[in-house]
């Protein structure tokens, strides 16, 4: 997928932290990450249409920048050393939607779906499908049982918020983030030319997880635009 030079390029650009020497090299930037990654989305672009053509995607949308905003952080490295690349719909248009990522840094690699960040209020929108024990709840459920590559994570509440649900029902309740992913301690993986089919393989495994969180979405995008819809009554 990108070139052995992109991850020592991810490596040097955090170790330098200067924006002098990312001036002077930002033609390699451009020629062994961005590149690559652009291609990357072109050659996912099939199966994202396929599990749900409403994704975004465009490339400068999916990508993370490498630079930091780092005015309201402790850590004042300017560059990060890991790329983000997040498939998920439109934010502006579909606040709170899950998406498919794919995470790297020199020293290895995560993804998965689910939701990286959960606005307050959308796990009550999960809940209430799952204690409903829901149908897309219930297809989703089997999908994570079915396969051994991807874990759920996420926050878990220090105590159970939900004694009288059903103990199966736990993991997938009593937590203030959700989301499934796979994690892999070394980066060779993302060299060949054989990921990126690879990669859509594994993520065919997490498409009913996926419609099940929309499906939740929908819910607390519902609930958030109900209060407009009283004040223009």
């Amino acid at each position: 997928m990108i070139p052995e030079e992109a991850l020592n390029f991810l490596y040097e650009n955090r170790l330098h932290n200067s924006k002098e020497w990312f001036s002077e090299h930002k033609s390699a930037y451009t020629q062994l990450i961005r590149k690559p990654l652009y291609r990357f989305v072109e050659e996912m672009t099939p199966f994202f249409l396929h599990a749900d053509p409403q994704i975004v995607l465009m490339p400068q949308r999916i990508i993370s920048r490498i630079n930091r905003d780092t005015r309201f952080s402790k850590d004042k490295a300017l560059f990060r050393d890991t790329i983000l690349c997040n498939f998920t719909r439109d934010k502006r248009t579909y606040p709170g939607y899950p998406s498919f990522f794919l995470e790297f840094s020199p020293a290895g690699y995560r993804y998965g779906c689910g939701y990286l960040v959960t606005p307050p209020g959308l796990m009550d929108g999960v809940r209430e499908l799952v204690t409903a024990w829901d149908p897309d709840f219930l297809k989703a459920r089997q999908a994570a049982e079915s396969q051994r590559l991807f874990t759920m994570q996420g926050d878990i509440y220090l105590r159970d918020h939900f004694p009288d649900q059903p103990k199966e029902l736990a993991p997938w309740i009593n937590r203030k983030s959700i989301y499934f992913a796979r994690s892999i301690r070394q980066s060779r993986d993302l060299l060949s030319h054989r990921f990126t089919p690879s990669l859509a393989r594994d993520y065919e495994y997490l498409i009913p997880i996926y419609h099940f969180f929309c499906k939740a979405s929908e819910r607390y995008r519902i609930q958030r635009m109900e209060p407009i819809h009283d004040e223009l009554e």
